[in-house]
């Protein structure tokens, strides 16, 4: 193990940030800022995801408050110019969410993007340990967090005041202290890469399409690539034991001849990833919060992506330093906020989901137009 782990297992952290990806880097970044000793533990950068869409505008400030925008636009993220959406009916409109900059948003590259927050963070005095993996984590009685690691160097232990969940989906704290998840919908993406679309007005826009079997999106990403999306309900993609997108993508009226005039048009094998609105039973407690993904994940149709996760880390700054101040309630006041802010979230996705009726009988959109008041989230709640 190096050195300068071995002596960093001795110290006590005010603040563990386990989770290297926007929101946990946006945190560490604005803790070690506020003056408190700060770590962040980052496993690795994930696989495609289904909201690898580009960046949009309403990041351009918190890039700016976070003091990155700069280095943001000499990284070459290149922009957008609009979203093309096929809902309701067979008319597609363009819709132009214009940020300060004048452009609709940006094709993230995740991977440089994430290095820069690391870096960012790094400056502001945090600690990064890189390819490092939370094993194990345990409060005894009123003593500190200690932390079980392992990463290149092999296995250690350190100390914490405070943790914090930054792993998305995955939730490894929340899960580990017996927080149960709960999804709102079922809503799985089968996500491919995608070659061969032509870099023209069409390309460089982000498609959206409502069909029987769900809603399609198609995201330019840095270079000449796209990401195709398939959203529909788990057990739909799952019927035929395979998802056929060539032959799914027949169902829809714009996007699937657009896609048709590329001559070397390739996409590649699917993988089904889960995509609904879901979030812990419990954000926040006793020394730990969970913050981004981990504390809520919201329908894709939403378009935020990373822009949320950079908003829930000015959000869980505010609280654990609130705490450390003193504030008895900071948490509590974390959790009304996420519970608000998820509430929100779940109530545009249903106007979002009502302006297409289209197919009324098809499984899909009657579980959206149907029964709402059903709360599919009673039959969920649990996983």
């Amino acid at each position: 193990m190096p050195q300068q782990i071995v002596e960093e297992t001795k110290q006590l952290w005010d603040t563990v940030v386990v989770g290297g990806g926007p929101a946990g880097s946006a945190l560490a970044m604005l803790l070690a800022r506020a003056g408190l000793r700060v770590a962040l533990a980052d496993a690795g950068a994930r696989e495609l995801r289904p909201d690898d869409e580009p960046l949009c505008p309403s990041a351009e400030p918190l890039l700016k408050s976070l003091g990155v925008w700069r280095q943001f636009l000499e990284d070459g993220h290149l922009p957008y110019f609009g979203v093309r959406q096929v809902w309701g009916d067979p008319t597609p409109r363009e819709r132009d969410v214009m940020g300060e900059s004048g452009v609709c948003g940006w094709r993230l590259d995740r991977a440089r993007f994430r290095r820069a927050l690391h870096e960012s963070a790094r400056r502001e005095g945090a600690r990064l340990w890189t390819g490092v993996k939370a094993t194990d984590a345990y409060k005894p009685g009123g003593a500190p967090w200690s932390l079980e690691l392992v990463g290149p160097g092999g296995a250690f232990e350190t100390r914490a005041r405070f943790l914090v969940d930054a792993t998305g989906r995955e939730r490894w704290l929340t899960r580990k202290l017996g927080v149960d998840s709960q999804r709102d919908d079922r809503l799985t993406a089968a996500v491919a890469a995608i070659g061969g679309v032509e870099a023209d007005d069409e390309g460089r826009m982000m498609w959206i399409e409502a069909a029987p079997s769900g809603w399609w999106r198609l995201s330019p990403l840095p270079g000449d690539g796209h990401v195709l999306c398939l959203f529909s309900d788990e057990d739909l993609l799952q019927e035929t034991g395979s998802v056929n997108m060539p032959a799914l993508l027949a169902q829809t009226v714009r996007l699937g001849p657009m896609l048709r005039r590329a001559g070397r048009l390739t996409i590649g094998e699917p993988r089904l990833v889960v995509a609904g609105s879901e979030r812990p039973a419990k954000t926040a407690g006793g020394g730990w919060l969970a913050v981004g993904e981990a504390a809520a994940a919201y329908d894709p149709l939403s378009a935020q992506g990373a822009a949320a996760a950079l908003v829930s880390a000015f959000h869980a700054k505010d609280a654990i330093t609130t705490r450390f101040r003193g504030n008895g309630r900071a948490m509590e006041s974390y959790q009304q906020l996420i519970d608000m802010t998820y509430r929100d979230a779940l109530a545009q996705r249903d106007v979002w989901y009502a302006d297409e009726g289209r197919w009324p009988d098809a499984p899909f959109w009657r579980r959206r137009l149907g029964d709402r008041a059903a709360a599919e989230s009673t039959a969920l709640a649990v996983w």
